[in-house]
C-alpha cells in the first residue's frame, strides 16, 4: 500500500520517470510530503554530524564491519599526533587502545576487486581504513580515514580538522565501501547463497521425521524461491549489476573470495562473532543487544523442543 501511495504521488508530481538531478537537500524533502517522521527528520538535520556517522557502523545497516584495535595495521598511516586533538585532553591513541575505546573498520577484501566504467572512466572504491573513538559521552566518532590500503603519495589521509568538503568526501567514500560490503557479503552472499546451501542440505540429506529437519524446515518456507529470483536479478547485466561500484565478475570474485577466508561456523554464530570482534562491552550498541535477546530466546526454544531431547 505505501508503495502504491508513493508510485501515485511521483506520478502526480510529474517524477515518476524524471532523469533531472535535484538540486539541493530542501528540494529532495518535498518529495513525499505525506511521509515523514521523526527519524527522517533527525536523519535530515544530523546526516553530516560525526557522531552520527559513527553510530550508524554499530546501528545502521551494516554493524558486522567494526571492531575493536588494539594496534593500528602497518599500513595505516596514522600516528597519535594526527589524532590527539580529537582524543580527550591528556590522553593518548596508544592510552585509548588499552582501554578499550579505539574501533575501526578495514576494507581490504575489496582491494583489486573490478569496478564498473561509467562516462568512460573506471569508477574508484575505498578499500582503507575508518579510525573511530568512543569519546567520554559514549558517543562513537570517526577520527582519521585512509581511503586506500597501501600507502602513497596521492593516498591522503583524512582528518576532522580537514575541510569540511573534504572530510566529507571521505566520510562518503567509506561509507560507499560499506554499503557494497554489506550489500555483497553480508546480504547478497551470507543472507541468501550461505542460507541456500543449508537450505538444499536439509532437503536433500534429512528424512522428513529427523529432528533438526523438522526445527529447521520452518525457516526455509520461501529460501529457495526468493534466491532464484535474486540470483536471476544479479546476473542480469542490464539490471542492477551494471548500476553499482562494482562489475558483475567483480562482485563475485568478491563473495568468493571472503567466503573461503572468512566465512565459519562461529563467524555466522553472534555471541562468538561479537566477542571475536571486541565488542561485547561497547556501549549504545543496539544491534548486539537486541540480537544476543533473539539468539537466547531461539536457543531456549531449541533446548525445551521435544527434538532436542531426542537427538541429545
Amino acid at each position: 500500500m505505501l508503495k502504491l501511495s508513493s508510485v501515485l504521488e511521483l506520478t502526480a508530481k510529474g517524477l515518476k520517470d524524471s532523469t533531472e538531478n535535484w538540486k539541493d537537500f530542501e528540494e529532495l524533502k518535498s518529495l513525499f510530503c505525506c511521509k515523514t517522521s521523526a527519524m527522517y527528520d533527525y536523519v535530515a538535520a544530523h546526516r553530516q554530524d560525526d557522531d552520527f556517522y559513527g553510530f550508524q557502523f554499530l546501528n545502521g545497516v551494516n554493524p558486522n564491519m567494526i571492531q575493536l584495535c588494539s594496534q593500528i595495521p602497518p599500513n595505516f598511516q596514522v600516528t597519535d599526533a594526527m589524532v590527539k586533538p580529537f582524543l580527550q585532553e591528556g590522553t593518548s591513541l596508544e592510552k585509548e587502545m588499552k582501554n578499550g575505546n579505539i574501533f575501526f573498520c578495514d576494507y581490504k577484501t575489496l582491494d583489486g576487486i573490478q569496478t564498473r566504467v561509467y562516462n568512460g572512466e573506471q569508477l574508484v572504491v575505498a578499500t582503507g581504513f575508518c579510525l573511530l573513538y568512543m569519546n567520554p559521552e559514549n558517543k562513537l566518532t570517526p577520527i582519521a580515514i585512509q581511503l586506500l590500503q597501501q600507502p602513497a603519495k596521492e593516498n591522503n589521509l583524512f582528518l576532522p580538522s580537514d575541510s569540511e568538503t573534504d572530510w566529507l568526501l571521505a566520510k562518503m567514500f567509506i561509507k560507499n565501501a560499506d554499503s557494497i560490503h554489506h550489500q555483497s557479503i553480508n546480504h547478497l552472499l551470507n543472507t541468501h547463497f550461505v542460507v541456500h546451501g543449508c537450505a538444499l542440505a536439509t532437503l536433500r540429506n534429512l528424512p522428513l521425521i529427523h529432528p533438526l529437519y523438522k526445527l529447521l524446515i520452518p525457516h526455509f518456507r520461501q529460501t529457495l524461491h526468493v534466491n532464484t529470483l535474486a540470483q536471476t536479478r544479479v546476473k542480469d547485466r542490464s539490471g542492477i549489476s551494471s548500476r553499482t561500484t562494482l562489475t558483475l565478475e567483480g562482485r563475485l570474485k568478491l563473495m568468493a573470495q571472503v567466503h573461503q577466508s572468512e566465512t565459519t561456523y562461529i563467524s555466522l554464530c553472534l555471541p562468538e562473532n561479537m566477542a571475536a570482534r571486541g565488542l561485547m562491552s561497547v556501549p549504545n550498541f543496539h544491534y548486539r543487544d537486541d540480537g544476543l535477546e533473539l539468539w537466547g530466546h531461539i536457543q531456549r526454544s531449541v533446548k525445551r523442543s521435544p527434538f532436542h531431547t531426542m537427538w541429545s
